[in-house]
């Protein structure tokens, strides 16, 4: 089979394609992990179509000295596309493509009106997610609107510090760890909700944003280095506040619980705007990416 028509197989039959999708065709190979990189050298002839979410200082010494088998780099959004693009020599600069991932499929019957007074954030109870300081503006918002609760779907090493955080702001009715939760499990918690919460320090691509939108959740997030903004569109379908700005976090998240009309339009351009990352979208962008590079051989 021709490249394109490998990618399309693949995105039919695998919903995780990053773990699946390495093969030689037509004397190009197709790898998805930073450690097979190493074959490039081994494998110089070949064309190389890579795949990388996050891009360490380590990555970028890598591709200078090493890869210069590589003539598609596709990496998960805009802002990893512009941050190499800055910092890779033009000369040793491969083509740079944004491929983002994708929902399998998007729900049903969704309604983007029919919510309770709840914020929500999904993810593992870790340092990275910064959790703490979800508490700590959600505490400010619960004392101005207590009808609204927060609901934290997870588990990890940081539940007893969060725990404690919870009783010592007296926040024990109002916030709600939820543990650990399968995927049916937390598409009824999104359903539910009014509002998505993300307050990471960092992230990747952060497909959790894609499930929220996709579930009419309009978004609050930290505008941290690379991921939400290659999701939510500021002002649109959520807000993204600078990161380690808490009082405007606040003010955002008041924003969207004290303004329904708003709340609900955001709703619907999320539900709208999750589309760009159906499994469909993503087979064109392939479409793309490998008609180009076949151009260019």
């Amino acid at each position: 089979p021709d490249l394109a028509g490998a990618i399309h197989k693949m995105l039919e039959e695998n919903n995780d394609y990053k773990k699946k999708m390495e093969e030689v065709v037509r004397e190009r190979t197709v790898l998805m992990k930073q450690d097979l990189l190493s074959k490039a050298k081994e494998i110089g002839g070949h064309r190389l179509i890579v795949i990388e979410q996050n891009v360490d200082p380590q990555m970028l010494r890598d591709l200078s000295r090493r890869y210069g088998g590589v003539d598609v780099l596709a990496l998960l959004t805009p802002g990893l596309v512009e941050e190499l693009r800055a910092r890779i020599p033009e000369e040793r600069c491969p083509r740079l493509a944004w491929v983002p991932n994708f929902l399998e499929s998007l729900p049903e019957n969704v309604d983007p009106e029919e919510r309770e007074p709840v914020l929500l954030s999904v993810g593992r109870l870790d340092p990275i997610k910064g959790f703490d300081r979800l508490i700590r503006c959600f505490a400010q918002v619960h004392a101005l609107r207590p009808a609204w609760s927060l609901r934290l779907v997870g588990e990890g090493s940081e539940r007893e510090k969060l725990e404690a955080q919870i009783r010592s702001a007296g926040l024990e009715g109002a916030v709600c760890l939820t543990g650990q939760l399968d995927a049916v499990g937390v598409e009824a918690e999104m359903r539910r909700a009014s509002v998505y919460a993300m307050s990471s320090h960092s992230e990747g691509f952060g497909i959790v944003l894609i499930e929220a939108q996709s579930c009419a959740l309009p978004v609050v997030a930290f505008d941290v280095r690379v991921g939400p903004a290659a999701i939510v569109t500021d002002g649109v379908d959520g807000f993204l506040v600078p990161n380690g700005d808490e009082e405007t976090y606040v003010q955002r998240m008041l924003a969207l619980i004290d303004r329904e009309e708003l709340r609900r339009e955001m709703a619907r351009n999320a539900l709208e705007g999750a589309r760009r990352f159906s499994r469909e979208q993503a087979a064109r962008i392939w479409d793309d990416v490998l008609g180009e590079d076949a151009d260019d051989a």
